[in-house]
Parts: C-alpha cells; structure tokens; sequence
C-alpha cells in the first residue's frame, strides 16, 4: 500500500479535519475549526452514510482500510511521518490511529465543503449589501454573470463581443470590515482555488482523435492534493484497468481514463446551501416557531479534545431545518442551515461506475450517482465521441436561492433533489469542442432551477475557448501550451 507510505500526514490531518479533531493536535489555534465542521454536522452525516453504505461500498472500503492498516501495523509513529515526533517536542503525544471507513466518507464532506460553500458567504454578503445599501449595493458588488457576454459550457463556439460593458451605479459604500469576519476567516482555511478543462473532438485535432485536457488543481499545497495512481486488475474481483488521479484517502481513481473512456473535472459550485431565519421563543431560547407552534430545538453536547487545554464543551442546537449556525457565522439572530441531500453520499459507487464505464451511456450513469460536490464533467472515447455532464444534485427550491429564507414555515423548504438525468449534458456539439473553467453552464433561463449563485465569471474560460479557435488542428503540444498561457483578458 504505497499511499500511506507516500502521504499518511496528509491523510490524518484530513481524517482530523473531518471530524473535527484538529484541536487535538494544533491546540485552541484549531478549535474554532473544529467547533465549525461539527457545527455543519459533517462527522454525523459521514457515521449515517457508514451505516448505509451497499455492500458493494463496504466490501470496497474494507479492502482498502485493510490495506492502510497493514502499513501502519508494528511501525514506529516517527517512521510513518515525521510529524509525530514534532508534535511531540510540543509536549502533543499522538500516534496514528487504525485507519476506518469513516475516514474515507468524512473527507467527501470536506470537498463538498470547500467546494459548496460558496453560497453560503454569498447569501449572508448579499443580505448584508442590501440591508446597507438596497439591491443597487448588492448588484455592484455581487454582480450577475453576464450571460450575454461571456462563455457558456452548453454552448460551446464563444466569440467576444464588442459591445462596452455598461456602467456601474453609483451607490454610497458602506462599511463592511467586519461583516461575518470570523467565518470568512474559518472557511477560507478549507481551501479552495479553480479547475480548467477542455476536449476537443477529431475535427480540430491533427491525429483525428479526441483530445482532453483538465487540470483540476483545486487550492495550492504541500503535498499538493491529488496523488496519481495507476490501477491493473488482473481478475473479476478487481475489474479495474485505469489510470489518473485521486486523493491518497479514496480508494479508486477520481479523474483519469481507462482503455476506453477519458474524463476530467471542473467545480460547478451548485448551490446546496440554504439559510433559514428563525424566530426564537422571547422566554426559551430552546423553542423556535414553526408551522403555527413553538417547537422544541434538539440540544446535542459533545466534547472537543485540546491540546494542552483538556476538553472543550460544544453545546449546539438543531432544528427542522437542520443545525443552527449564528454562533459558528457570528450573525445576530438564529439561522439553521440545510446543506445538500438527506440521502448518503454515493460517491464511492459513482467512482466505480466511472474506472469501469466503457461508453457514453455507461459514463451518463454511473453520473446519476455522483451527488456532490457537483462537477462539470467532460468525456472522450475512443470512438471518436466528445461530451459533457454537469453532474451533482441540484435542489428543487420554490425560491431563487440569493438570500437567506424564511424559516417560520416550510414555504420555502425543498421539494428535494431534481433527476440528476435532466442535469444539462452534450454529445458532440457542432462546434467540436466543449470547454469548462468553473464559468456559467447555461443561461438561467434554460433551466428550471438555479444551478449556482455565483461562477466565475468566465474570462478564464473566454481565453481557453479564444486559443482553441484560433489553432486549425491541435496537438498535444498545442494543448499544453493553453494550460501554460498566463494571458488574463481580466487585467489586459
């Protein structure tokens, strides 16, 4: 097993980080931290989807948690990583623990984290510019992606356009220092950072066949995220003959290809999130008003382990909605926060599907099962086929998502998830490429729901589908070179 060889450190500190366990290692520094990843319930919702895995999930996990474990049996802790020994001129003992199937499912919830949460901060940002400066404020400096203007994924072909970008309005600008500064803060350290990707059908290749390129780089670190793997099955109890990246705690391969197929990534930033204002009991601060009567909250207590410290009581409180967040958000009144799907994750099934999809039809479903963190998908075979599928769960919502929504009812709770397979996709569209920059899928009006409330806002993908117009026939030097080119027509 060459991934804990190769990355343990950075497997534990993302196991810790899932749970909510730093502070047991880097002290009170990390504790807010850990009282906001408990806060958003993800080692929960990771212990639910342990007791649901399929039996096809738990096999696959087991098989690798045994693997993890026979590294780390009879070894010094200063032999696996040096961090150990560190920790431990710090006066913090910790050696590693058996590696479990919780482990691998907390990390999914990470990434959905870092790459979801982005509504969030947009929602309580655009309900702080508007209570300061009215929608004008919040227009300037939330602006709308400009679907008129720039490159849309469903519709490859993109040309700039010479009209003049119109005028900002002239609004006062507020103070806003201050405003949600300790999350920020919080959720800045998850990381973050965007994804490139592009496949080319044989029309604008000089070999006649596909070409993708993808560099989902995520947020920069050391050791960087991805690890590369390389997986042969040589029997039916291990179909698998790809190759690609993933993350050194997941057991198959995330992006790559087999002898068939190809895939690569980029976030599509869907917005799963939803902020519920609550009206809280004037005498009891354990009731809130819903649906016509005062209801009980939940009350869960539970105990953070700090370094040097002893342990730190977390008291946190839960309602129909889901947890409440104002404390862990520092905002002035109760909020509770729905994030994502009841439904257990299914990526491990997902990622299977994938190493194993021989075809565009099998690619499309073993996509059904990918729910988040949604991903815009692009696809090559050797047959000649170029396509595209923003996978993930999108929510049914009665209402356009940009601020936070009642919570007094259920007016504005979700019907649920849409049928991931009226997610928005391509097969081989006339212009003979397909290219994501974690720009804008479609225009809004194309679709039954928002897909997200903020992209960026597309000159990255403008400058990618610009370089693949202007060469005839690429290559993959020609490719590379777009992946190195530093132009920005932001700042030009």
């Amino acid at each position: 097993m060459f991934r804990p060889r190769d990355r343990w450190w950075q497997m534990e500190w993302a196991r810790r980080l899932g749970l909510g366990r730093l502070a047991e290692l880097g002290g009170r520094a990390a504790l807010p931290q850990d009282i906001f990843i408990r806060s958003l319930d993800i080692p929960t919702r990771a212990r639910r989807d342990v007791e649901r895995l399929t039996p096809a999930e738990a096999d696959e996990l087991a098989a690798f948690c045994a693997g993890v474990n026979a590294y780390l049996a009879g070894k010094d802790p200063n032999d696996i990583a040096p961090e150990y020994g560190l920790l431990a001129m710090l006066g913090v003992q910790a050696t590693p623990e058996p590696w479990e199937p919780l482990h691998t499912l907390v990390f999914a919830y990470v990434m959905q984290a870092v790459l979801s949460l982005n509504s969030v901060v947009y929602k309580l940002l655009r309900a702080g510019y508007e209570a300061h400066g009215g929608p004008a404020l919040a227009e300037m400096l939330l602006p709308d992606y400009d679907f008129e203007r720039m490159p849309l994924i469903m519709q490859p072909g993109w040309l700039p356009s010479p009209a003049p970008l119109p005028p900002l309005p002239a609004v006062p600008l507020p103070d806003l220092s201050g405003m949600r500064a300790e999350f920020l803060k919080i959720i800045s350290t998850l990381g973050g950072g965007g994804s490139n990707n592009w496949v080319l059908s044989g029309t604008r290749t000089e070999s006649g066949a596909p070409l993708l390129a993808n560099d989902p780089h995520l947020a920069i670190q050391i050791p960087v995220i991805w690890y590369a793997v390389g997986l042969h099955g040589t029997s039916d109890a291990c179909p698998y003959d790809v190759v690609g990246l993933t993350f050194p705690q997941y057991p198959l391969i995330v992006v790559g290809h087999n002898a068939r197929i190809g895939w690569g990534v980029t976030n599509v930033g869907t917005d799963i999130a939803e902020l519920f204002a609550l009206e809280r009991h004037p005498q009891d601060a354990g009731q809130v008003f819903h649906n016509g009567a005062w209801q009980a909250l939940q009350t869960v207590t539970e105990e953070i382990l700090v370094a040097g410290e002893g342990a730190y009581t977390l008291t946190r409180q839960r309602s129909p909605f889901g947890p409440l967040v104002q404390d862990v958000l520092k905002l002035d009144q109760p909020y509770a926060l729905q994030w994502g799907s009841d439904q257990p994750n299914r990526l491990l099934t997902a990622v299977d599907l994938l190493c194993q999809a021989q075809d565009w039809e099998q690619f499309q479903h073993a996509l059904t099962f990918w729910d988040a963190p949604a991903q815009n998908f692009v696809y090559a075979d050797v047959d000649g086929n170029i396509g595209y599928v923003c996978s993930g769960a999108i929510p049914d919502r009665p209402t356009n998502g940009r601020l936070p929504v009642p919570g007094v009812d259920d007016s504005a709770r979700w019907a649920g998830m849409l049928d991931p397979r009226h997610n928005p996709r391509l097969l081989n569209p006339a212009a003979g490429f397909i290219a994501s920059a974690n720009n804008a899928v479609l225009h809004p009006a194309d679709f039954p729901q928002p897909i997200a409330q903020q992209w960026d806002y597309g000159y990255r993908a403008a400058r990618i589908e610009a370089l693949i117009q202007a060469t005839e026939k690429h290559t993959l030097a020609t490719c590379a070179a777009i992946q190195h080119d530093d132009f920005s027509p932001l700042a030009g």
